[in-house]
C-alpha cells in the first residue's frame, strides 16, 4: 500500500483526514450555495433586504479579481433570477440588486416555478410564467445546472440578429459609400443592391405583419428605403468606375 504522508503545502499541514475533510467541502460547496441563494431571495422578497445576497455574491468564489461575476457566479445569479426575476447583477457597479417591483406585482408573494404545470394546486399562470406562492424554489442549483445544459442542446443553435446591430453595419456601409470606400466588381455591386432591397421589402412586410397583429415596436421604413435608395445609387455610381478600371486592367 502506498503511503500517505504527512506534508506542508501552502503554509498549511496537509494529510488524509485534512484531504477528506477537503472533499467533503467541495460536494457540498453546491448545497451551500442553493440554499443560501434561495435564503437571500426569500429574506429580499419578503423583508426587503438584499444583505444576504450581497454578501453571497462578494464571495471570491463568486467574482473574478476585476469585480465582474465569475462562471460560477453567473450561474448562481441565473439560477435565482430564474425563480425570482426581480434580481439583478449591476455590472456598473458590481453588485447584485432588486429592480423596482410594483406593490402589487406577482413577485411580492410568488416566485416563478421552473416544475409546475398549469392548473396545479396554488399555481398562478401569469405573463407567461408559471409562479407558486414564496418558499423553496422549484429546484435546486444542481437540478437548475442540469435543466440549463438540456435547454442548451434543445435550443435552436442559429443565432438571432439584432435590429440595433443590423442598422449600425447598414449605417458603416453607407459612410463608405459616401466616401466611395464600397467596392466590388460590378456583379458584387449588383449582389448588394439585390440584397438591400430584397431586406427592404422582408422589413416592410414585417412591419405590416407586426401592426396587424398590434406590436408596439417596429423597424424604421425610412431607415429601410434609405439604404434601399443609397444601396443604388452607390451600385450606379461605383460599378461603372470599377468596370472601367477593369477595363483598363485587360487592356
Amino acid at each position: 500500500m502506498t503511503k500517505q504522508a504527512t506534508m506542508v503545502v501552502q503554509g498549511k499541514q496537509v494529510n488524509p483526514s485534512v484531504i477528506a475533510a477537503f472533499a467533503r467541502r467541495v460536494e457540498s460547496l453546491d448545497e451551500v450555495l442553493s440554499v443560501w441563494a434561495n435564503a437571500g431571495a426569500l429574506q429580499l422578497a419578503q423583508h426587503g433586504n438584499i444583505n444576504w445576497l450581497s454578501k453571497l455574491f462578494d464571495m471570491p468564489v463568486l467574482r473574478l479579481k476585476s469585480g465582474d461575476l465569475s462562471k460560477l457566479g453567473a450561474e448562481v445569479m441565473r439560477y435565482i433570477s430564474a425563480h425570482y426575476p426581480a434580481v439583478k447583477w449591476d455590472k456598473d457597479n458590481g453588485k447584485v440588486c432588486r429592480a423596482k417591483v410594483n406593490k402589487d406585482s406577482i413577485q411580492c408573494s410568488h416566485f416563478v416555478s421552473l416544475t409546475a404545470k398549469a392548473g396545479d394546486e396554488n399555481v398562478v399562470d401569469q405573463r407567461n410564467k408559471l409562479w407558486v406562492p414564496h418558499g423553496d424554489f422549484s429546484l435546486t442549483l444542481v437540478e437548475f445546472r442540469n435543466l440549463d445544459r438540456t435547454n442548451e442542446k434543445d435550443e435552436d443553435t442559429e443565432p438571432t440578429v439584432a435590429a440595433k446591430a443590423f442598422v449600425k453595419q447598414v449605417d458603416k456601409a453607407l459612410v463608405a459609400l459616401g466616401a466611395a470606400r464600397f467596392v466590388g466588381a460590378a456583379d458584387e455591386l449588383q449582389a448588394a443592391a439585390d440584397k438591400a432591397k430584397a431586406m427592404y421589402l422582408a422589413i416592410e412586410a414585417q412591419i405590416a405583419k407586426d401592426k396587424a397583429a398590434g406590436k408596439v415596436e417596429t423597424i424604421d421604413a425610412d431607415k429601410a428605403a434609405e439604404l434601399l435608395k443609397s444601396g443604388q445609387a452607390g451600385k450606379s455610381a461605383r460599378a461603372g468606375g470599377k468596370v472601367e478600371a477593369d477595363e483598363k486592367a485587360v487592356a
